[in-house]
């Protein structure tokens, strides 16, 4: 079966459907992993980059995004590399219901209050 690992790039023509050719082969290669055959691969890295991209590059909502990314890991045959699919699922559902960034809804998401070593404040309130 092929496997696909995501660029970021990928992704925001995928998501902004800007480019055309570049937009036709990403939803070609997404409908491939909807059918399963073919297994898709995200790293949070990407994910992450993604969603910075979408709010500091193009000023888009980045509950838009949150969602889209949300259906996209949902499909199946869509794994994520460096943690479980679930644990990046509730850190993009936290991220929709809040305004902190990326990696601090996910370290909340993998750790304890007391395991967080920062000089961040905001960890104060993600554990509420």
């Amino acid at each position: 079966m092929k496997s696909y690992v995501f660029d970021t790039n990928i992704l925001l023509r995928y998501f902004l459907e800007d480019l055309e050719i570049h937009y036709a082969k990403a939803v070609e290669v997404v409908r491939e992993i909807e059918d399963e055959k073919a297994i898709g691969r995200l790293s949070i890295v990407v994910v992450a980059e993604t969603i910075w991209t979408f709010g500091s590059v193009y000023k888009l909502n980045r509950n838009i995004i949150l969602e889209q990314l949300l259906q996209l890991i949902a499909l199946k045959n869509m794994r994520i590399i460096e943690t479980k699919k679930n644990i990046l699922m509730e850190v993009l559902k936290k991220m929709i219901k809040n305004k902190f960034d990326f990696v601090d809804n996910y370290l909340s998401e993998i750790a304890s209050k007391k395991e967080i070593f920062s000089f961040d404040k905001d960890f104060e309130k993600l554990f509420r």
